[in-house]
């Protein structure tokens, strides 16, 4: 499920970041790209469309940190999709 949090958090990074984390299991690896994007240039709605575009609910996460976006997906996000969601 999407979830935006809206926390406090020490520190803020204005330029989007991305990362993969892994995760091991005997039966399962998952794989998760984190893309942070500063929010000023973001329209939520579109942020929101954009993902629903490419994945299934529940399939990403979406939280605020002192004005920086973590976006936690199956996959890093493409620049087209970068560009639609700071569009």
């Amino acid at each position: 499920m999407s979830t935006l949090g809206h926390e406090a958090a020490e520190g803020s990074t204005a330029a989007a970041s991305d990362s993969l984390t892994q995760q091991q299991s005997a039966e399962t690896t998952i794989i998760a790209a984190t893309t942070r994007i500063h929010a000023a240039p973001v329209s939520e709605a579109q942020m929101f469309q954009v993902l629903r575009a490419a994945f299934e609910e529940g399939d990403f996460e979406v939280e605020l940190h002192n004005d920086v976006y973590i976006i936690t997906t199956p996959r890093k996000l493409t620049e087209e999709e970068l560009k639609n969601i700071r569009a």
